[in-house]
């Protein structure tokens, strides 16, 4: 239930009280158990409560109602821009996620100036020569992609530029 959307200005006047507990008479007659109430003041919100039997929810209109709950985007700052006045910001998730974002891409980059060469050490496949018959054979594989190197051909996991 709420007198406005989002953005607007909780009012205290009589009419929008009367609108919500309208609204709320309303819920209570259609059979529900529960209603969240959201941008009314909180002792409009709390008078509410008090006189029906619905379990009220309230985002931010106060400590009033039966329960409150924020968004978990809010309390744990996952968004970007602006914030209800009614939401808490209790960590700055959205500038960590920004700091793994710029690791992610770091990684890439480096990974991208890796192979822009071929591979050595742990990153390379290698097979013993015992096996090179069955290696040239396997269709796919270009024999320019095979190379001898002492007891083992290595194999190049990187596109030719």
């Amino acid at each position: 239930m709420r007198p406005g959307q989002a953005g607007s200005r909780p009012s205290a006047d009589r009419e929008s009280a009367a609108f919500v507990w309208k609204q709320a008479k309303d819920l209570e007659a259609a059979g529900a158990f529960a209603a969240e109430i959201e941008v009314v003041p909180a002792e409009v919100a709390s008078a509410i409560s008090r006189r029906t039997p619905l379990i009220m929810i309230s985002m931010g209109a106060g400590a009033g109602c039966d329960a409150q709950y924020l968004f978990s985007e809010d309390v744990l700052g996952a968004n970007r821009g602006r914030y209800p006045r009614h939401a808490k910001r209790y960590r700055d998730l959205a500038a960590e996620f920004d700091r793994i974002q710029h690791e992610r891409i770091a990684a890439f980059r480096e990974y991208a100036a890796d192979i822009q060469s071929v591979p050595t050490g742990a990153q390379t496949l290698s097979r013993r020569r015992r096996g090179t018959a069955q290696v040239r054979s396997v269709p796919g594989i270009p024999v320019s992609d095979v190379g001898g190197k002492g007891d083992f051909l290595q194999f190049r996991c990187c596109p030719k530029r």
